[in-house]
């Protein structure tokens, strides 16, 4: 494990404590943001999860880290060369080493989100990081066995519809850009 310098930020999610939907919506919203650019940039980040995305301790601005495995994006989607990132948080087409384009972080950021609004997330038992894997090509849009707010009744039933479209197991199900889920979550209930 690296080191992480001293004062310079804290973990996404640090004691897996809960974090209010509206302050969730803001975090996730920056962290979009700044996915929308490195995509104008033509460059892809193979492991969005949250320990790779830490607040900054003086403006609480969510800061995105390890770029060391980003790619560049050349035309509209990239060849992923081997299965890189962290199992839950990897779409399913990294997963099969398919096209990967800027969805790919798009259902990366519903784990994380997810993940958020109500820490433990609703998976079914697995045993090793492979299984997980299997899993989340085999059970497709079920791998998630409730919805955010069957596990956290404070939320609007309509946090579910945003979080389960960022999680769909086919890409062309997602959000189109980074842009529209933004969009998404300032038009949403916790806003």
């Amino acid at each position: 494990m690296r080191p992480r310098p001293a004062n310079t930020g804290r973990h996404l999610l640090p004691s897996r404590r809960f974090i209010p939907p509206g302050r969730t919506v803001g975090i996730v919203s920056s962290v979009l943001d700044a996915l929308d650019y490195a995509h104008r940039q033509h460059i892809i980040h193979w492991d969005i999860k949250p320990a790779n995305i830490l607040i900054e301790a003086h403006t609480n601005r969510p800061i995105i880290t390890d770029f060391g495995i980003a790619r560049l994006l050349h035309g509209p989607s990239v060849e992923t060369p081997r299965i890189v990132g962290t199992p839950l948080y990897m779409s399913p087409e990294q997963i099969l080493g398919g096209p990967v384009d800027a969805r790919a972080h798009i259902n990366s950021v519903g784990v994380v989100l997810f993940e958020m609004l109500d820490t433990d997330l609703p998976l079914p038992p697995y045993g090793t990081a492979t299984d997980l894997l299997k899993l989340k090509i085999g059970l497709k849009d079920q791998l998630f066995q409730k919805r955010p707010s069957e596990l956290n009744p404070s939320l609007n039933p309509e946090m579910d519809r945003i979080v389960l479209k960022a999680l769909a197991y086919e890409k062309e199900q997602r959000y189109a850009s980074c842009r529209e889920f933004i969009d998404d979550l300032d038009r949403g209930p916790c806003r």
